[in-house]
């Protein structure tokens, strides 16, 4: 390489790390969103289902709110994973873009990654059982019957154990570059 050059994989991982921007913005007003949604749908309910200011009137569907709250917590759970995931998918691109992506911290984001994909799939059981004890409890939304059998889903789980493996990668590769530094 002469100068100034940069090998092209740096321009990539720079150009990821540049939408993995985009996307972290898009997932943080997602999860506002979704708590703002979550906190106006709980209020409006609240106070007998509906409100008007003159500007805006609101109406709560309160008959089929068994269907409506679990998609609540599924939207918060998903986008807060966002948030998380490409925020420290970000700082890894950035390593990689400035050709030094076996620093200790890699290791520890791509770990955080892996159990935050966990927490998302934990999350999920429980939600699947929340909304199993609300329709046990309260009944079928209104308007229909929901399916609400457990699924796991076994490629979540693998993604995490490649997670965690490649984690091992990264700490194996700061380790032996330390360790190569040290040498004369």
């Amino acid at each position: 390489m002469t100068g100034g050059a940069r090998p092209q994989g740096r321009g990539v991982a720079a150009a990821l790390a540049g939408v993995l921007r985009v996307a972290y913005w898009l997932g943080v007003a997602a999860l506002l969103a979704g708590l703002a949604t979550t906190l106006f749908y709980v209020a409006t309910a609240a106070t007998g289902g509906g409100f008007s200011t003159g500007l805006v009137t609101a109406d709560v569907d309160r008959e089929n709110w068994q269907a409506i709250a679990p998609g609540f917590a599924v939207w918060i759970v998903f986008a807060a994973a966002a948030v998380l995931i490409t925020s420290r998918l970000r700082r890894v691109f950035a390593t990689l873009a400035a050709g030094d992506p076996f620093v200790p911290e890699n290791a520890g984001r791509i770990r955080q990654i892996a159990w935050t994909l966990a927490g998302v799939e934990l999350a999920r059981y429980a939600i699947q059982a929340g909304t199993a004890l609300i329709i046990g409890l309260f009944g079928h939304p209104a308007d229909g019957k929901m399916d609400v059998g457990f699924n796991a889903r076994i490629a979540a789980w693998v993604g995490v154990l490649v997670l965690l493996a490649l984690a091992q990668v990264f700490d194996d590769g700061a380790r032996l570059r330390r360790d190569q530094s040290l040498t004369i």
